[in-house]
């Protein structure tokens, strides 16, 4: 069992983070970031008519569905890597292709309906939510906390 240095049994989210870092994911996963907030990133009229592809070496590949709207984020290029650089951080993508072609539909949004929680329930979720408070990626803060609470209400526990 890994253990911080005060001894005690290190938390999940101290060795998750600790082997993302190992591995090189933090990069990665802040790329990811990109996919996630994409909206948020270029606002609502440039999310329809566009949508991140992939990053490789610093250059997201941005598919449009025409010609036209490739030229126009051309012309907003680097007002789009500064809002990118606002969101991502320094470094993360430094340059933009576009291409044109045809728009994967945007997956839908899950919303899930409250659930109601009973005394014991509130204590897991307090307990989880602390857990996961731990991990300071956000993305695999909700995964991790997802994953806990499927587990619960499969009265198994994760493999």
């Amino acid at each position: 069992m890994a253990r911080n240095r005060t001894g005690k049994p290190a938390s999940l989210a101290a060795i998750l983070q600790e082997r993302f870092s190992s591995l090189g994911w933090e990069k990665k996963l802040r790329e990811m970031e990109i996919f996630k907030q994409w909206e948020e990133a270029v606002g609502p009229q440039i999310a329809r008519r566009a949508r991140p592809a992939y990053v490789r070496n610093k250059r997201l590949t941005i598919v449009v569905d025409s010609p036209a709207w490739a030229q126009q984020l051309s012309l907003l290029r680097s007002e789009l890597l500064r809002k990118f650089e606002l969101l991502l951080g320094e470094g993360v993508i430094d340059d933009i292709y576009l291409t044109s072609g045809k728009l994967e539909s945007p997956p839908p949004r899950e919303e899930a309906p409250p659930e109601e929680v009973g005394e014991a329930d509130s204590t897991l979720l307090q307990a989880i939510d602390e857990e996961a408070s731990r991990i300071a990626d956000d993305e695999v803060r909700e995964a991790f906390r997802r994953t806990l609470l499927a587990s619960t209400r499969r009265k198994k526990p994760p493999r």
